[in-house]
């Protein structure tokens, strides 16, 4: 079981959508704005670009709609010579 903290990185599982919420695809970033008293994510913040420009809005998520997502810094891994 992972728990989940606000700004974690996250990746959607599927193609979320809406009435009010612009269509995510499956595989967009985003970062976890509120968690529930266990720890799952409850609201996500998403930035999607489409042919009207970029919006920015935060969605709703239940259970397997979104996966963590491993951030490495750039470099991290590397071995010095």
């Amino acid at each position: 079981m992972v728990g989940f903290r606000e700004g974690d990185t996250v990746a959607a599982c599927r193609r979320l959508e809406g009435i009010d919420v612009p269509v995510v695809p499956e595989g967009t970033i985003g970062t976890v704005a509120s968690t529930t008293v266990f720890g799952n994510p409850k609201r996500v913040h998403f930035t999607v670009s489409d042919t009207w420009g970029t919006k920015r809005f935060r969605v709703r998520v239940r259970r397997g709609d979104v996966e963590p997502v491993d951030v490495d810094e750039p470099g991290g891994d590397e071995d010095q010579v």
